[in-house]
């Protein structure tokens, strides 16, 4: 018997969400990307956003030496006011959980002393955290250009938090701020840290180093509390210079899970621009998370998603001539994988999915569901679902309908365990009777503009009558809400 995966709508949780990014993101709601393309957001440098009870410290590079962290008289380096490591020991600073930083100029590797002028933002203790709802706040002064961490290839984890013994950190927001040439991670979040905003910053040109498997522009750890995790409206591309280690752990944004993260535990990756990396989101190891992804573009990737996690809800993203849209990655599985990936759009991508070469007992159950698929050649292996025969891969663990595929008469459209199939005997040996060999017609895809064009055959046609893909057709088309997997 074919494996029914279970889904649970959440159509208002997200109309809510756009309703309230409306005024900072573009006029698109489906379009990602920086709330503050120039860096620079609105208002005034002065103000101290902190709540009633919390404190603001101000940091400038440019400031003169003798600061005491005001507006007037800002601190020019980090190892007062927040802390530093000295050989295994960490000496905290005056920062308190719920405080805001506010950090302006470039902090470059070639200024950094680690106990006398430190460029990096180090949190190594759990009362240096908010709360879920009041986190401990760093961002760019506001009507200032965007503040710039420069490791110069010689310092990363240029934001690094964690907490290092006792209480967990339970409240960190990241905002408007840019990261370059790091020697491998622009941002760190590290072991016991339970809630995490990483808003509209801009991480690049980073080396890409995978040797310890923990690499990527910026590397998150969910491996043992209930992490409620988020990175949205940000900017990533080029974080592979000098790549070292494995491909599998160089990419943008690497997600480190492990089956003894809490049940409930979710990332959420929302309306971020990717491009010209190696792996665009990806997980290291198989974890007892969620991983929601939606209103992303990836494009000029290697794989534009790399999944392992044990829950992932993919859906309305773009993802544009990378080699491999959407790669299930069996090595090191945990527990059973459940998978949705729905209403994107695969565009000049000639592999929409592939589980990879490994070898797992655990379950892997996909849901491959109102995408638009097109290659401008045929392709081969559009689904494959164990290249060779050696690639175990059960079919009773897919479940696809409702897909357009351009370009998909290939003999090899499928493969399953190294047996190809063309599309037609492709759709009946998986039980899929709703999926076309048609091109849905985007308005104007190499310009980007991924909306169905007028007329499109993909208009009206996917699950509950909404528009195939990641974008709505030009006019009269109609959106389509997310469902949700289940994790029961």
């Amino acid at each position: 018997m074919k494996k029914t995966i279970s889904f649970a709508p959440r159509f208002f949780a997200l109309a809510a969400f756009c309703l309230v990014i409306s005024g900072n993101a573009a006029a698109d709601p489906y379009g990602p990307g920086l709330l503050y393309p120039t860096g620079v957001e609105p208002g005034s440098a002065s103000q101290c956003e902190a709540p009633s009870g919390k404190k603001c410290w101000w940091v400038d590079a440019n400031a003169p030496g003798g600061g005491n962290g005001t507006f007037a008289s800002p601190y020019n380096s980090f190892e007062t006011v927040v802390g530093y490591m000295q050989g295994g020991n960490y000496h905290q600073g005056q920062i308190g959980g719920g405080d805001y930083l506010y950090v302006k100029g470039t902090f470059k590797a070639s200024d950094h002393n680690t106990t006398s002028n430190s460029m990096i933002v180090r949190f190594g203790r759990g009362s240096q955290g908010g709360t879920s709802s009041q986190p401990t706040v760093v961002k760019s002064w506001r009507g200032q250009p965007r503040a710039i961490f420069d490791g110069e290839y010689q310092l990363n984890d240029m934001i690094h938090v964690s907490a290092l013994s006792g209480s967990p950190n339970n409240g960190i927001r990241i905002q408007n701020v840019e990261f370059t040439r790091a020697n491998g991670r622009g941002i760190y979040i590290d072991e016991n840290v339970k809630n995490v905003e990483i808003i509209s910053v801009l991480v690049h040109d980073g080396k890409g180093d995978g040797i310890m498997g923990v690499g990527g522009g910026i590397s998150v750890s969910m491996t043992s509390l209930l992490h409620t995790f988020s990175i949205k409206n940000s900017e990533f591309y080029n974080n592979k210079v000098n790549k070292t280690g494995s491909d599998n752990n160089v990419g943008a944004i690497g997600i480190l899970s492990e089956g003894s993260a809490q049940s409930g535990s979710k990332i959420t990756l929302v309306n971020n621009v990717i491009y010209n990396e190696i792996q665009g989101i990806r997980h290291k190891h198989s974890g007892n998370i969620i991983t929601e992804a939606y209103y992303n573009e990836i494009r000029d990737c290697t794989n534009g998603f790399f999944i392992r996690a044990f829950n992932n809800d993919i859906h309305h993203n773009v993802v544009n001539n990378c080699q491999v849209a959407f790669y299930f990655e069996a090595e090191n599985q945990q527990g059973n994988q459940n998978s949705e990936v729905y209403f994107n759009t695969i565009y000049s991508t000639p592999v929409a999915v592939d589980t990879g070469y490994e070898n797992t007992s655990y379950q892997r159950n996909i849901n491959f569901h109102d995408n638009a698929f097109y290659n401008g050649s045929q392709s081969s292996g559009v689904i494959t679902l164990g290249r060779w025969g050696s690639n175990q891969y059960n079919i009773n663990h897919w479940d696809s309908s409702n897909n357009f595929f351009y370009n998909a008469a290939s003999q090899s459209f499928l493969y399953h365990q190294g047996t190809a199939k063309n599309f037609s005997n492709a759709m009946s040996y998986v039980g899929d009777n709703g999926s076309e060999a048609e091109q849905v017609q985007f308005e104007n895809a190499s310009q980007g503009d991924f909306r169905l064009a007028a007329g499109s055959p993909g208009i009206g046609e996917g699950t509950g009558g909404a528009d195939v893909g990641a974008r709505p057709a030009v006019s009269g088309g109609a959106p389509s809400p997310p469902t949700g997997v289940s994790v029961d």
